[in-house]
């Protein structure tokens, strides 16, 4: 009986707790973010873009994601940084710099650029993911066979300089 009692007090307590708490607690401001689709990256990404100390956060993938297969999540906070006056650019492949880029690269691109404005104009009244005073640079490289793919995004805090070996 006493077990009944004590266990019926333990449940009607539990339900008087409230909305629970989040058992991965708050994020962390860290420069290497690995990319995943859970909201703990979305926490890390928050904290990290808003610290002061971090001039760099890089955003880096498990799998090769082609410019067009760019995670929303991730498109998320480059439309978000844009949106705040942020500016996106790309970095080619060492030594692809002065190559003309080929048609379908560069339709690559631009669905990639047009995806990230569509998601852009859709956060306009609210942004789920503020961030200010950072650009964008996305880093792409190339697999084995020629395919361009993203190889990390940096976030990097208005003023910096990121030194070659950094980039």
């Amino acid at each position: 009986m006493l077990k009944i009692l004590l266990l019926t007090i333990a449940l009607v307590l539990s339900a008087c707790a409230g909305p629970g708490f989040d058992l991965l607690g708050e994020g962390r401001a860290k420069s290497y973010i690995e990319y995943s689709d859970f909201d703990k990256f979305d926490r890390d990404m928050q904290a990290s873009v808003n610290s002061e100390n971090l001039k760099v956060v890089r955003v880096v993938f498990y799998e090769k994601y082609a410019p067009q297969e760019l995670p929303q999540r991730v498109q998320a906070w480059i439309s978000s940084a844009e949106t705040h006056s942020g500016v996106v650019s790309f970095k080619y492949p060492e030594g692809q710099e002065s190559i003309r880029v080929d048609t379908s690269i560069g339709q690559k691109l631009n669905r990639l650029l047009d995806q990230i404005l569509n998601l852009n104009f859709s956060l306009i009244n609210h942004s789920e993911h503020p961030i200010s005073n950072r650009d964008v640079l996305i880093e792409l490289n190339r697999t084995q066979s020629g395919d361009l793919y993203i190889q990390r995004v940096n976030f990097i805090k208005r003023g910096a300089v990121l030194d070659s070996n950094q980039a």
